[in-house]
């Protein structure tokens, strides 16, 4: 909520909602009106230019090293100083945080940018009065739905695990996002983007000697990012979580590290679904001497209570999976254990990294966890290059790991055939992983019965 804004660009649009504005008025002219819910915001200004930094920076990436920790004032004023529109926004690209950049110049133009992944949403709503750009839905002047639906965006949020539009869609065909790195021009009402392209580089192996320089910035940026006040780790017991908990104790002590978990409660038939995870994290607790606060995520007694508290936090941000709900409540119990001064630490992104999101013990159903857990293990093989190649040689269904898969698959699935030329089969693998709800090779779009042939062939 500290980081919600609103931008108004055309003089219409500034003029006719002088009076309607639920956020607080930063700067204002004829042709342009920013707002914000936090107004302690840093700024610098040159004339008849200003910069104010949303959200913040870290570090700067200097190679394979994280530097130190950057003072944000001292980076706007060097910015203003130094750089023009185009080189502020890939020096952007080199700092390591979640942040935007509001650059406002004279006569009403202004550029927004901001940090390598994208991690801020920006709602773009465009109208005969302007355009307007806003952290959420609900700050939007205009009904967003008043243009209709983007099918192609209902198509992915109903049928691909995540349940989000694209990063450059929401589910309304009037309203869009940034893309990730892409920096938007405003004048009078009037906009322009200009779209990062992405690239995609080879990713050696690491030498032994490598590794140290792996934990090193691992430990860089914990320290950077992290709080001498207080630190809060969402704490699963898993791999990624249980390593940023050991390097928040190393980097600031015991004392000043806190962990939050939740116990999963969504029907009688299943009890507490993660017990096994709780008692995993409090071990860890113990270990490192910290406190762990347990947020009941309880669907069986209050499920419809706690939807009802995210439903329009959901909506105005485009979140639609259960999960999300989840992370909802582990972040209020940590507001109401620990306040909202400590930054929070989740493996949720480094967790997709090292295994490829299979680490929910979902991926096969057994009563032993120990082989639940190596069938992630194995369904991570199967998206990587041994398999890939397998296929393309096309001797894939004579593969032990991928057999075991399909023999346990439930009846009536549907499996396309390997498509027939080397390009082919890489869309197709890569088809099955980004687009398809089964994350499981050669997974058929037929198997999502929301969506017509025409319509599964015009999403994918």
């Amino acid at each position: 909520m500290n980081n919600q804004f609103r931008i108004l660009s055309g003089e219409r649009l500034v003029q006719s909602n002088k009076n309607n504005n639920v956020l607080s008025i930063i700067y204002s002219d004829d042709k342009v009106q920013v707002s914000v819910f936090n107004t302690n915001l840093p700024f610098v200004e040159n004339g008849n230019r200003k910069l104010f930094l949303l959200g913040n920076f870290v570090h700067c990436i200097d190679g394979d090293d994280a530097s130190s920790k950057i003072d944000s004032l001292a980076m706007l004023g060097w910015f203003l100083n130094v750089l023009d529109t185009e080189e502020l926004a890939q020096i952007a690209a080199s700092i390591e945080g979640r942040f935007l950049v509001l650059d406002i110049r004279a006569n009403g133009v202004l550029k927004v940018y901001g940090d390598r992944y994208g991690k801020f949403d920006v709602f773009v709503q465009e109208s005969d009065e302007g355009i307007t750009l806003a952290s959420d839905l609900g700050l939007l002047p205009a009904n967003p739905a008043r243009n209709g639906y983007d099918q192609l965006a209902l198509a992915h949020s109903l049928t691909y695990y995540g349940y989000r539009p694209p990063k450059r869609h929401t589910i309304y065909a009037g309203v869009y996002r940034l893309g990730v790195r892409d920096v938007i021009t405003l004048n009078n009402g009037k906009s322009s983007t200009s779209e990062h392209q992405s690239t995609v580089e080879d990713i050696p192996k690491l030498a032994r000697f490598e590794h140290q320089k792996y934990k090193d910035a691992f430990l860089g940026f914990i320290e950077n990012a992290g709080s001498t006040c207080g630190n809060v780790v969402y704490l699963s017991s898993g791999w990624d979580s249980t390593a940023i908990l050991a390097g928040l104790v190393k980097v600031f002590g015991s004392s000043k590290v806190h962990a939050v978990t939740g116990r999963m409660l969504y029907s009688e038939r299943s009890g507490v679904c993660n017990q096994f995870e709780i008692d995993r994290a409090k071990r860890f607790a113990d270990h490192y001497g910290i406190t762990l606060a347990i947020s009941d995520l309880n669907y069986k007694d209050y499920g419809e209570e706690q939807f009802a508290n995210v439903a329009e936090l959901a909506l105005n941000r485009q979140f639609h999976s259960f999960t999300g709900v989840n992370h909802f409540l582990l972040a209020k119990k940590t507001f109401e254990e620990y306040g909202n001064l400590c930054p929070v630490f989740a493996g949720e992104i480094s967790d997709g990294a090292h295994n490829l999101g299979f680490s929910q013990y979902a991926t096969l159903f057994h009563k032993s966890y120990g082989f639940r857990e190596y069938a992630d293990k194995m369904a991570s093989y199967l998206f990587g290059p041994t398999f890939l190649n397998s296929i393309i040689d096309g001797g894939y269904e004579s593969d032990h790991v991928f057999r075991f898969f399909c023999s346990n698959q439930p009846q009536g699935l549907k499996l396309d055939k390997a498509k027939g030329t080397e390009e082919e089969i890489k869309s197709q693998f890569l088809t099955s992983f980004f687009l398809r709800n089964g994350r499981f090779p050669f997974w058929s779009a037929s198997n999502a019965k929301l969506l017509t042939f025409e319509g599964a062939a015009s999403y994918t």
